[in-house]
């Protein structure tokens, strides 16, 4: 049996950047006031950053993205 990634699926489904966005700001509403300053929040809020940012930019490496796509 294949697994696949919840993400991917909704990705897949064309629902991706909405999903993203929408986690993004639960838990940055929700930080500081469920279990006051909770740096989960902030690691979730993180991870669908990421997630969404591997989905718009697949071929950006760090490099590329620390140097706003200046190739000097």
């Amino acid at each position: 049996m294949n697994k696949i990634q919840s993400t991917e699926f909704i990705f897949d489904a064309g629902h991706g950047e909405g999903f993203c966005i929408g986690n993004i700001i639960k838990y940055a509403q929700r930080y500081g006031k469920k279990e006051g300053r909770n740096k989960e929040d902030l690691l979730k809020i993180l991870h669908y950053a990421v997630i969404l940012l591997g989905h718009e930019m697949p071929s950006t490496n760090y490099t590329e993205i620390h140097n706003n796509g200046n190739k000097d």
